[in-house]
């Protein structure tokens, strides 16, 4: 098990029903940035080729990780690696 990729509008549908369910306003997704290669990746080791970023909220910068906004549109935001927020996980 881990945390949820998405590389699709299927995925990404799937994953807002999932978060619809959550307390938290975000929940953590599968998204990283590495500071050394500079880009964002998905933990399975995925490119990031499909997005659902909110505007101006994707922030290029060490230590942050993709989370999805609960509610309205699912966006998707750049979120500093020590906030509490549920997560969605897949197999």
């Amino acid at each position: 098990m881990h945390l949820a990729s998405i590389v699709d509008k299927e995925t990404q549908t799937w994953a807002e029903l999932e978060a619809r369910n959550s307390s938290t306003l975000f929940v953590w997704l599968g998204l990283r940035y590495t500071c050394v290669l500079e880009f964002w990746f998905w933990v399975e080791d995925l490119p990031v080729k499909f997005s659902r970023w909110a505007p101006d909220k994707k922030i290029d910068d060490c230590n942050m990780s993709g989370a999805m906004r609960r509610k309205g549109k699912h966006l998707w935001f750049s979120k500093s690696d020590v906030k509490k927020y549920n997560f969605i996980c897949a197999e």
